[in-house]
């Protein structure tokens, strides 16, 4: 008994310590003002409405607008969440390392994940993938809990993260509920368990979801075609002006509404042979093609490869070895079918329908490292594994700090802006960020802003997004 409190206190002071110094480590590395283009509407969630484009983050905007009202600076509220975050994520990743396997594949799962680009980048931008990050693999700690213990009571607590965490982005509800599946079935053997759980999830979105949904209605430009239409125009239907289904020099066309999902275009497409649309049918219905629905699910893919790669690291050919039979067969059945739970709907999710910012793929980098993690403790000696990711990590910290976006002086070197080079320190310090669709335009800038100073935005947001008179901006405490 004495022995197994002074592992547990062991376990914690591993985990305080890793999330200290993930954390302080992101500090120098903050920026002054937002300069991303979702992060204006996220600043107005934060500041007025508690929510931003449909979805909504109704989560994440309460979490910034509490730290905007302690520090009196949005573009520092932001920081401060997304660094404690990226904190606790990090510690969170030690502990499902630790549980499922051992402190040693935590320790280095725990350092892959805190020095990834992926988490570096992400970690204090106005933006809400480090919070999903944390989110995700705190519900995942609780449930792989629930599921070895076979715990009723450690299933309702993840449950009640698991369904809060989607508040933060809804995603993570989307992505991790076969997750929540199989914890269920396996955490308990009785029906009346399993009921019980499924009300509490049904319960606990609610208190968050019906609120995120008026003030959507309320607040955003959506709001006269209700929430489910909203979320359609926005994310099934977009308004586009180039072709997404290539990368490189963007071919600028008229503005119209496009299917984002290239699933859901083919499944238009193919319906469209039996039955073809009437005239007065959406324009998106209309022109619906599977050839640029297949398009569309092969760049993707290869986004997904690519991203995941430069998310990996050095740490990539570990998950490749994975592979291997000695590591194949010292991950149980149920672990892997675990891992698979947490990785697979996402990454199919992004790979036949939409990835937008690589930092999407924080919902299961940590699952990632856990198993390059464990490959590097199955297939090394200890003396090597310390090397591996001392290695590993001394690679990504150094691509973070001196990776830097080359001169806009051809299209060759925007597309590699684009692509790769805007993700380093460099151009967190002179907010630059780039997108694929406003790259080759007259203002290249992501965000098009002038006004960035708290007072501007305050003024400008009200206007921009169309906001009652009313509307009082949240009051920091000085």
């Amino acid at each position: 008994m004495a022995r197994r409190m002074s592992e547990r206190r062991r376990d914690t002071f591993i985990a305080l310590a890793l999330f200290a110094v993930s954390a302080l480590a992101r500090i120098p590395f903050r920026p002054t003002q937002i300069f991303h283009g979702d992060s204006y509407g996220l600043a107005a969630g934060a500041l007025y409405t508690l929510t931003a484009h449909p979805p909504g983050f109704i989560g994440f905007c309460t979490l910034v607008r509490l730290a905007y009202i302690v520090v009196g600076n949005v573009a520092l509220a932001f920081s401060v969440v997304n660094i404690l975050c990226t904190g606790i994520a990090t510690a969170m990743t030690f502990l499902v390392g630790r549980t499922m396997f051992d402190r040693r594949v935590g320790v280095i799962a725990a350092v892959l994940y805190a020095t990834s680009l992926d988490t570096s980048y992400f970690s204090t931008l106005a933006l809400s993938y480090a919070a999903e990050g944390a989110c995700a693999t705190a519900a995942v700690l609780l449930g792989w809990l629930a599921v070895q213990h076979r715990s009723f009571r450690w299933l309702v607590i993840y449950t009640i993260v698991f369904a809060l965490a989607g508040s933060v982005r809804q995603t993570t509800l989307a992505f991790l509920f076969p997750l929540w599946l199989f914890v269920v079935w396996r955490a308990v053997p009785r029906w009346w368990q399993r009921g019980v759980a499924t009300v509490l999830l049904v319960l606990t979105v609610s208190l968050w979801s019906i609120p995120n949904a008026a003030r959507l209605q309320k607040y955003w430009d959506q709001q006269p075609l209700g929430y489910i239409a909203s979320i359609y125009k926005l994310q099934t239907a977009m308004e586009q002006f180039y072709d997404s289904s290539q990368f490189g020099k963007v071919d600028y066309q008229p503005t119209v509404a496009r299917f984002h999902f290239p699933l859901f275009e083919l499944a238009v497409a193919m319906w469209n042979q039996v039955h073809p649309p009437a005239p007065d049918a959406p324009i998106e219905v209309r022109s619906a093609s599977a050839m640029n629905a297949l398009r569309m699910i092969r760049y993707q893919t290869v986004k997904l490869l690519f991203y995941g790669t430069l998310a990996a690291g050095l740490a990539m050919p570990f998950l490749l070895l994975a592979l291997r039979r000695r590591v194949r067969e010292s991950i149980d059945k149920e672990r892997w079918g675990f891992l698979a739970l947490w990785i697979l709907p996402a990454a199919a999710f992004f790979a036949l329908n939409h990835l937008g910012a690589w930092g999407y793929l924080l919902i299961f980098l940590a699952a990632l490292m856990i198993v390059a993690a464990r490959t590097i403790t199955t297939l090394l000696s200890p003396r090597a594994q310390v090397y591996a990711t001392a290695t590993i990590a001394l690679v990504s910290v150094a691509v973070f700090l001196f990776m830097r976006p080359l001169p806009e002086t051809s299209d060759r070197n925007k597309v590699l802006d684009v692509a790769l080079l805007q993700y380093g320190a460099p151009s967190i310090r002179a907010h630059y960020a780039r997108s694929r669709a406003k790259a080759f335009s007259s203002d290249p800038r992501q965000l098009d802003l002038d006004c960035v100073t708290d007072e501007c935005l305050i003024r400008s947001i009200p206007h921009d997004f169309h906001l009652p008179p009313d509307l009082a901006p949240a009051k920091p405490l000085r």
